[in-house]
C-alpha cells in the first residue's frame, strides 16, 4: 500500500485531513513530497474505524507510536430522532401503566 498523506491539529493532536493516494496524477494533490511535508506527514498504514451505532470515530495520531488511534463521540440527535424516542418512552411508560394496574369495575346504577 502507499503512503497516505494526513495533517494533524498540533494541540489535540486530532487528524484534520487524510488522502490516500497524495501523488495520484488524477486525483492527488498536485505537489511533491517535500511541499507536502511542510503541512503533514506520511504514514505507511490508516486503519478504519470500527462502525459503532449512534457514535462517530475521530481519528487521532500519536506521535511517539507513529499511529492513528479512534475516539468515539456521541452523535447528537435530531429534533426528530428525540421526539421519536421521547414519544416511544412515554407508549412504553402507559402500556406498562395499564398491563400493571388493577382494573377498575364500572357498576350500572338502575334508573329509577
Amino acid at each position: 500500500m502507499s503512503e497516505v498523506y494526513i495533517r494533524v491539529d498540533k494541540s489535540t493532536n486530532r487528524i484534520t485531513f487524510v488522502h490516500k493516494m497524495p501523488f495520484d496524477p488524477v486525483n492527488g494533490l498536485g505537489q511533491t513530497r517535500d511541499e507536502l511535508l511542510k503541512t503533514g506527514l506520511f504514514i505507511s498504514h490508516y486503519p478504519e474505524p470500527a462502525m459503532k451505532l449512534g457514535k462517530r470515530a475521530v481519528p487521532y495520531f500519536d506521535y511517539e507510536k507513529k499511529e492513528v488511534s479512534y475516539q468515539y463521540e456521541n452523535i447528537p440527535l435530531t429534533d426528530t430522532q428525540r421526539l421519536d424516542m421521547m414519544e416511544s418512552a412515554m407508549n412504553d411508560l402507559i402500556v406498562q401503566n395499564i398491563t400493571n394496574s388493577t382494573p377498575v369495575e364500572v357498576k350500572e346504577e338502575e334508573n329509577k
